[in-house]
Parts: structure tokens; C-alpha cells; sequence
């Protein structure tokens, strides 16, 4: 599989095999490639590891964030933060634009433990006057 530059939604998995797969069926309705084959373009440099969780990042969020479990509803809530400026007048080359991505982030999964896992991206938008907050569950993910 050549490099592909994925958008879009991604289940939370304890398989890396599995995240590439739902990757693959965005782009063909058969059945997923070998893992190893897919590897080479998606997240070549991630290896499969033990007690680790695999999200994928929505684009919206800009790579500042910090993870927070909350134990007594077994919710994990990803909170992407920036500063944007509430009135913003455009600027720079017409047609220029930044191509996001999905990223991926490893979660340990030891201090959380066995059983259904909630996974929810919260984007805060901080301004002069006021925020702004959205949040997107992401899915359930079962940690064995």
C-alpha cells in the first residue's frame, strides 16, 4: 500500500491491525490487505504494543491536547485546546491551504482496566470573548 494521508473518523481499537483496516475500507469494499502490507503507508513507524489503546485523532484537533479518564463512567476525554481569534480577517495566498490529517495517539490502557471504554474528542476553541466547545464521541472501545 502505497502512503496514504487518511481524514476522517477512526474506532478506537486495541488492534493497530484494525485501525488500518477501517483506514482501507474507506478506499475499497473488499476485504483489508495483510497487515504488514498496510503498514508501510499507514503509521509505518507504529508497532503493535501490549495494554495500548489506538485513536485517531479528528483533523479538528490541532495537536495540542491532554487525555482525561474518568473512572466512574469509564469515559476517556481527549481535550483539544488552541487560541483563535474570534473575528479574523484573511490573509496570505489564495488557494494555499494546510491538509490535515488523522493523527494517531497511543493510550496506556493499565491505569484504566478491563471493560467498555468510552472515547470522546472535546475541541475548545478559546477567544478573547467567551469559548467555544464541541464535543465528538469517537466510540466504544472494549480494553481486555
Amino acid at each position: 500500500m502505497d502512503s496514504v494521508n487518511y481524514w476522517g473518523p477512526l474506532r478506537p481499537s486495541e488492534s493497530l491491525a484494525d485501525i488500518r483496516c477501517q483506514v482501507a475500507s474507506h478506499y475499497s469494499s473488499g476485504p483489508c490487505p495483510p497487515d504488514a502490507r498496510m503498514a508501510q503507508g499507514l503509521w509505518p513507524f507504529v508497532k503493535q504494543r501490549p495494554n495500548t489503546l489506538y485513536i485517531g485523532l479528528l483533523p479538528s484537533c490541532p495537536g495540542h491536547f491532554n487525555i482525561e479518564y474518568f473512572a466512574h463512567d469509564r469515559r476517556l476525554v481527549i481535550h483539544c485546546h488552541f487560541a483563535y481569534p474570534y473575528v479574523s480577517i484573511p490573509t496570505g495566498a489564495s488557494g494555499v491551504v494546510a491538509y490535515r490529517v488523522t493523527e494517531l495517539i497511543e493510550v496506556p490502557t493499565d491505569p484504566i482496566g478491563p471493560g467498555s471504554l468510552q472515547v470522546v474528542e472535546d475541541d475548545r476553541i478559546e477567544h478573547l470573548i467567551g469559548d467555544q466547545t464541541t464535543e465528538t464521541e469517537l466510540g466504544t472501545a472494549t480494553i481486555t
